[in-house]
């Protein structure tokens, strides 16, 4: 065998050598390959399973959103309505304040009336006995002989003392209703006050 022989057997046997040993280490890198395709593969299918999740969020998102819409436009409705019903309260708190002044004001009346009732009715005691002394002198002067002239003028001033006394009589019948009505109007009043402050 001359050196070139030798040399393409050695050639040839480095070869196969060389063979092997990139055999031995290629082994476990078309494993390594293998596995990663197999990681790939399921990470591509995560991917799409991701991609199809999203998609979802998404389409959840914009159902969001226009659920967020139409909350903001029931606040906004929500709120125009707190303001009218504020604006209501207001109404109604000075309404109810009004009114209080309106019975303070009654109630002053009232008390000026009953005032006046007194003094009338002390006035129509003065009358009737003012009466009564000009019954017994007109009774004095029929008996000295002025029955004819004096009977008619005396019946005449008796009857407009008596219809002014029946006038305020029938005024005076009417108070018990007025302050009965005073009151009524004072409950109510004092009962809505009530209902008002548990409301605020």
């Amino acid at each position: 065998m001359d050196n070139e022989q030798l040399l393409l057997s050695i050639e040839n046997m480095m070869d196969r050598m060389l063979e092997h040993k990139l055999q031995m280490h290629l082994e476990p890198i078309k494993k390594d390959i293998a596995e990663l395709k197999v990681r790939v593969t399921r990470l591509e299918a995560d991917v799409a399973e991701l991609k199809r999740d999203v998609v979802e969020l998404k389409k959840d998102v914009v159902k969001l959103n226009k659920d967020i819409a139409g909350l903001k436009d029931e606040m906004l409705s929500l709120d125009a309505r707190m303001t009218n019903m504020e604006y209501k309260f207001d109404v109604l708190t000075r309404e109810v304040s009004q009114l209080k002044d309106n019975i303070i004001d009654l109630t002053g009346r009232t008390a000026s009336l009953e005032k006046s009732s007194q003094r009338t009715n002390t006035k129509l005691e003065s009358m009737e006995k003012s009466l009564q002394e000009q019954g017994e002198r007109i009774k004095k002067i029929e008996i000295i002989h002025l029955e004819n002239n004096l009977i008619p003028r005396v019946n005449h001033i008796e009857s407009c003392y008596m219809s002014t006394f029946e006038r305020y009589k029938a005024y005076n019948d009417r108070l018990p209703e007025l302050f009965a009505t005073v009151s009524n109007v004072s409950r109510t009043v004092q009962t809505h006050s009530e209902k008002l402050k548990k409301i605020s």
